[in-house]
């Protein structure tokens, strides 16, 4: 039985990379895998004739998909993803997905497929919700997400930019300030 997301991710990635390199299409690929709640009922009534054994652990698998959206949500991503088809299903925003991707793509250039992918999706539900947005640096160009209740112009290495630099202008300044006791010597 999965027993997480990133499990569950990581198996319908594989599964649905191979079968797009033999030139599955959406509609397969999404009613294999069960990936919409609806495509998970048909396939319960379509499997009900083969053995119970395999039935029974795809019905599990697809009760799984169908206990939560968010499920449902990130097999979809998954598949937009890997096929660079840009549907999703509803509760997502595909600018919000693609931008949330790009952000992430861009701050970390090596990022994993696999091991990344719940940052990612974290970051996009943190946009899907409002709670951050993403817009670019005033210094240096770079995307960053921005929250709305604190909101700055500078992305955080700038800020440790700043921050260091104010650093060494106070010990610099420190340093040339000469002190009372040195003055009446």
């Amino acid at each position: 039985m999965l027993t997480n997301n990133f499990e569950l991710i990581q198996i319908h990635e594989v599964q649905a990379a191979k079968m797009m390199k033999y030139g599955a299409s959406k509609g397969t690929i999404s009613a294999i895998l069960g990936y919409m709640p609806k495509n998970a009922e048909l396939l319960r009534r379509r499997n009900n004739h083969k053995s119970k054994t395999r039935v029974g652990s795809k019905r599990r698998f697809l009760d799984t998909c169908d206990r939560s959206w968010r499920y449902s949500n990130i097999l979809w991503i998954t598949y937009a993803r890997l096929s660079g088809d840009m549907y999703l299903d509803k509760g997502i925003c595909v600018e919000s997905m693609l931008n949330a991707y790009s952000f992430v793509k861009r701050m970390n250039p090596q990022i994993d497929n696999y091991l990344d992918f719940n940052r990612w999706y974290s970051i996009i539900t943190m946009v899907r919700d409002n709670s951050v947005f993403i817009t670019n640096c005033t210094k240096c160009s770079n995307p960053y997400l921005a929250r709305k209740t604190i909101y700055t112009s500078l992305c955080s290495c700038c800020i440790e930019h700043e921050e260091a630099n104010a650093n060494i202008d106070a010990k610099e300044h420190e340093s040339r300030q000469t002190k009372p006791d040195e003055i009446y010597r």
